[in-house]
């Protein structure tokens, strides 16, 4: 179910985000081994969103929503600087190719439509298509079953 306190300013959508399921889940093994593939322990994966006041290890220093909430804004599309130089800087080639379509597509299309849309995509995107299981963008592998992802 869509939660728009879930949406993050990069265009990212935290209720598919495996961090964030985890912290939900009961399930301690793939706690562990989600915790294993970030290098933290498995109590550091609590996430209640990336602008919640319990963000998961990876945006709790995360330049993008810290210039956003300092600027008051709910999303970098808002932006008069996007695509600004925090964007363009980023390390990972996907990551700042996914956060660049998101808000263009989030500019383009408005909150309510943009938000249905891309958030549906982007669970199906997320998720491993032998198993199901919730991964984080990029996965070479499911931590679930274990398969190779498709590119």
């Amino acid at each position: 179910m869509f939660s728009r306190k879930l949406l993050a300013p990069c265009g990212l959508y935290c209720g598919i985000c495996p961090v964030y399921t985890a912290s939900r889940e009961e399930d301690p093994r793939s706690r562990r081994r989600l915790a294993e593939c970030l290098g933290c322990a498995p109590e550091d994966l609590a996430c209640d969103g990336c602008l919640s006041d319990n963000p998961s290890p990876m945006c709790r220093n995360c330049r993008l929503r810290d210039c956003a909430v300092s600027r008051g804004l709910s999303g970098c599309h808002l932006c008069p600087d996007f695509p600004c130089s925090i964007i363009n800087e980023q390390p990972l080639l996907v990551a700042r190719t996914v956060v660049v379509k998101a808000l263009n597509e989030w500019r383009e299309l408005g909150d309510e439509a943009w938000a249905m849309k891309w958030t549906r995509e982007e669970a199906i995107r997320c998720l491993c298509p032998y198993c199901g299981y919730a991964l984080l963008r990029g996965a070479r592998h499911c931590w679930c079953c274990n398969k190779p992802q498709p590119d």
